[in-house]
């Protein structure tokens, strides 16, 4: 009996080229009783691209056919049942693992003529419908300006979100911006003793500079401060630790 189709209709790309490739070659030969290749092989990325793009791993496989021992025979018979598409290329063995190298001309066309077709939805599925995921990102320092360490950190985080939504899960996105806290404190006390009202306008600094001038004055004044309290009891500078210095 042909063994049924474990793809999904949400399925696309490159899982669907996979395992419609394993359905194919279960449905024949000593593959026949598998009806479900998914049950009995691991598909994964090769350790190292040269061996291919796909990896299928036959050690379940060769257990499932009491033949625990012949994993790389196993896996040598898997091979020889892929069928050859116009997005296979190569199909190898490298011992117990099934190694298919992708036709980038082949595969980029059939991706391409997805994207066009289902334009945003793209990628779109329900796998994590009904659950839910808080991702926290950026959340920045109001006494340092952002750098592109930051921007970073906002794209990695904004992915993040944008790809559970597409699964369909509910994602609370949480930015902190903490402006509560010491480091406020240090840089409102040393506006006040030293601004003398002036502005970022006044200034012309970017707002987060501002602030955070005033934040690295007030070590600079803490340290002058120590020294001279360290002076008026007689101690000498060399009384600090380093990391005081």
């Amino acid at each position: 009996m042909k063994p049924k189709n474990p793809v999904e209709k949400s399925e696309s790309g490159l899982t669907h080229l996979v395992n419609n490739a394993l359905c194919s070659a279960f449905g024949s030969g000593i593959f026949a009783g598998c009806e479900s290749p998914r049950e009995h092989v691991h598909v994964g990325t090769p350790p190292n691209p040269k061996f291919g793009d796909i990896s299928v791993a036959c050690f379940g496989l060769a257990e499932k056919l009491n033949r625990k021992s012949e994993a790389k025979i196993v896996a040598e018979q898997l091979a020889a049942a892929i069928p050859r598409t116009p997005e296979i290329e190569k199909v190898s063995v490298a011992g117990p693992y099934v190694n298919i190298t992708l036709n980038r001309t082949a595969v980029s066309a059939s991706a391409i003529e997805a994207i066009l077709a289902e334009g945003e939805r793209y990628g779109q599925n329900k796998t994590l419908v009904g659950k839910t995921f808080m991702v926290e990102y950026l959340s920045p320092n109001t006494n340092k300006p952002l750098h592109l360490g930051h921007l970073r950190n906002g794209v990695i985080g904004t992915t993040a979100a944008r790809l559970l939504e597409a699964c369909g899960a509910t994602v609370l996105k949480a930015n902190n911006i903490n402006d509560r806290g010491i480091h406020v404190i240090k840089s409102m006390l040393t506006y006040q003793k030293f601004g003398n009202g002036e502005t970022p306008e006044s200034t012309g600094e970017k707002g987060d500079h501002f602030v955070g001038r005033y934040y690295v004055r007030f070590e600079t004044e803490l340290r002058r401060f120590k020294a001279e309290w360290l002076k008026e009891k007689g101690l000498t500078w060399n009384a600090l630790s380093e990391e005081e210095q």
